[in-house]
């Protein structure tokens, strides 16, 4: 019904925002590691998805066309509904998530809030096929590098997360990290210390 909404940012809350169109606020979910992206009184086009039930209607946004792909994507897998959607792209970037699945990554798609190796076995499964013929609308500074359970980059994932940060924090200063300096990506303590450097520089 909705492919996009434009607006104003008029209210923001831990998982949403009210988004004025045309003197109507419409409240839309979002996942967190967009939503820190939208500021209070800030114009902004978000790309929705309607869910409609019989007890509920809900609206959910996102800021990249490639997300709202995927999010759909993920709805077709049997067990998988909006909220664990949302857990899933929230997590990690769209190409990082299409990558676990394509090299049957079960270390990586665990480390998800909400997926555990049965859940990751089926998205696996549901999902190998459909992500291969999409694999064209993801990119990413690290396409080439693999995300083995005991990869590099992996590693500092998880070692991220176990100093506290979020998984979604985590993957992004990898990302960063790895695109600011490719020949980081073999050195498991060089590619920490940068990815540590990266969100040291955002908490300022």
């Amino acid at each position: 019904m909705f492919a996009y909404l434009r607006g104003k940012v008029v209210a923001k809350s831990a998982n949403f925002v009210v988004l004025e169109v045309n003197n109507i606020g419409y409240r839309v979910y979002v996942p967190q590691r967009m939503l820190a992206d939208l500021d209070v009184d800030s114009e902004t086009m978000l790309h929705t998805y309607l869910q409609v039930r019989e007890d509920d209607i809900s609206l959910y946004g996102f800021t990249e066309l490639e997300t709202l792909n995927l999010f759909e994507t993920l709805l077709t897998v049997s067990g998988v509904g909006p909220k664990l959607a949302v857990s899933i792209v929230n997590a990690m970037p769209s190409d990082m998530f299409c990558r676990a699945i394509l090299q049957d990554e079960l270390a990586v798609l665990t480390k998800i809030p909400g997926i555990g190796k049965k859940t990751a076995q089926r998205l696996v499964l549901e999902l190998k096929d459909k992500l291969a013929a999409q694999t064209d609308s993801f990119s990413s500074g690290i396409d080439a590098a693999p995300l083995a359970g005991n990869s590099v980059q992996s590693q500092v994932v998880a070692a991220l997360t176990a100093l506290g940060y979020r998984a979604d924090e985590a993957t992004g200063a990898l990302q960063a990290a790895a695109k600011q300096q490719p020949d980081l990506l073999e050195s498991e303590s060089s590619l920490l210390r940068e990815a540590l450097k990266y969100l040291g520089s955002r908490s300022r």
